[in-house]
């Protein structure tokens, strides 16, 4: 571990992005929810039926 530091430091770096990621994706994906949750609230229920 210690005869490779870049790999390492690049590994840390490849986790933090991906951990970024999958954050942003979380927080677009509970905005989604929420939108989706207002729009059948505040759509009548007769128009899917």
């Amino acid at each position: 571990m210690s005869t490779r530091p870049s790999t390492t430091t690049s590994d840390l770096t490849l986790e933090h992005a991906f951990s970024l990621q999958l954050v942003h994706a979380l927080l677009i994906n509970s905005k989604l929810v929420v939108l989706a949750n207002a729009f059948q609230a505040n759509t009548p229920t007769s128009q899917f039926q």
